[in-house]
């Protein structure tokens, strides 16, 4: 049901934050339900789709010590079991899905999916075939090849494009990437490039 909840939401999920009362008890961190919508939210919408509103540092050190969701509660026992194998599945295990989110608190870093496959659609529906035999003689040369490979064009003819085929059809020769998006002045911020690229490397 909360699967189902996150994806029918247009525009992700809102953290609202109690001011009042016990650290731990008033913590999302504190209720399991809480930390597998948030994961869950970044899985659908990516980091656009969770809002922390007016978070300040002291409360945004609080959330990343509370992030461990094997210590987090349920009402219901069984609900407890539910989220720790759904997360064991989706993640692999409880450490990698405690480091995502504390990733994401200590970075927010900016993330690609929706671009990527708005990009791959568009390139599906004009029924567009990969080529990408070069790009494989160029990371079979290593070392011995040229260090940069550069696709230029001009403003519109495909090179995000491209750029989104390599991600998805060789995610192996992919350490990190970022995608620059004029009309959007957190992606031509140097600081914000760096956090991201730093959390993708992490996430490795």
């Amino acid at each position: 049901m909360l699967d189902a909840g996150v994806g029918a939401c247009s525009g992700g999920t809102i953290v609202v934050m109690d001011p009042k009362g016990d650290a731990e008890e008033t913590s999302p961190t504190w209720r399991a339900w809480c930390m597998y919508e948030w994961a869950r939210t970044l899985d659908v919408y990516g980091t656009d789709g969770l809002h922390l509103p007016r978070l300040r540092p002291e409360g945004r050190a609080q959330l990343f010590a509370g992030i461990a969701i094997e210590g987090s509660k349920t009402k219901d026992p069984k609900d407890k079991e539910r989220i720790i194998a759904a997360v064991l599945q989706q993640y692999g295990s409880t450490a990698k899905f405690n480091a995502i989110l504390k990733l994401q608190l200590l970075l927010e870093p900016l993330r690609y999916k929706v671009d990527q496959e708005r990009l791959m659609g568009q390139a599906e529906a004009l029924g567009t075939q990969w080529r990408l035999e070069p790009v494989d003689e160029w990371l079979a040369a290593g070392a011995g090849g040229e260090r940069a490979l550069v696709i230029s064009a001009g403003a519109g003819e495909g090179k995000s494009t491209i750029a989104a085929a390599l991600v998805k059809h060789r995610p192996q020769a992919i350490t990190a990437h970022h995608f620059l998006k004029y009309n959007d002045q957190r992606r031509l911020e140097p600081i914000r490039i760096i956090k991201s690229l730093a959390a993708q490397l992490a996430e490795r």
